[in-house]
């Protein structure tokens, strides 16, 4: 095949996948969309995968999982303002998913919204008092909200639960943070290396 042929299956090539292309709606290109921007967050190059993440959303059908990926990804990017705005509707629509609740509650916390992320993460830990995760999670942001002496009050009530070997390590770095953070005098009768 010389080079005039080439070019010219080149462009009917082009033109035959642009004409089935042009017909198709964009919605139904959602699939294709979100595998692109997952392959883009795979290479670390989260500009494209916002893009098309935001086009995938586009479909109602991909809506709520090109949304909680867009959010996902401006996180790792550290645009916590985008991702508070990106989950925001995701929870006000379905409150009761722990992983979206959760999800929007980092978002929150790291943007600064410190007394709303304490707020959401005190109501996971409600549904859910016997999941360690949640336990840490809200000790943590008690932590992160200077409430140093109920952080200390309640790891002590949880203290039994947290035996697994992830939880001690969660555990001992919480402890760690409350003893940087506040003056001995302030937590010598609630925290002991023995007593957490």
């Amino acid at each position: 095949m010389n080079g005039k042929q080439c070019f010219c299956f080149f462009l009917f090539h082009l033109f035959y996948t642009g004409l089935f292309a042009c017909g198709k709606p964009e919605s139904s290109l959602a699939p294709e969309y979100f595998d692109l921007a997952h392959a883009y967050v795979q290479l670390h190059r989260y500009d494209e995968a916002r893009d098309y993440y935001m086009r995938a959303a586009r479909d109602p059908a991909y809506y709520h999982a090109a949304q909680y990926n867009f959010a996902r990804v401006c996180g790792l990017q550290n645009d916590w303002k985008t991702a508070v705005h990106a989950l925001q509707p995701l929870y006000d629509a379905d409150s009761a998913n722990a992983t979206i609740a959760a999800a929007y509650a980092y978002a929150l916390l790291s943007f600064g919204e410190t007394a709303r992320a304490l707020l959401l993460y005190q109501q996971l830990y409600e549904r859910d008092q016997k999941n360690t995760q949640r336990i840490l999670e809200y000790a943590n942001v008690l932590v992160h909200a200077k409430k140093y002496i109920q952080a200390v009050e309640f790891l002590r009530q949880k203290k039994s639960l947290l035996s697994e070997a992830e939880d001690v390590r969660v555990l001992q770095s919480i402890v760690r943070k409350l003893k940087d953070s506040v003056p001995p005098h302030l937590i010598a009768d609630f925290v002991s290396t023995d007593d957490l």
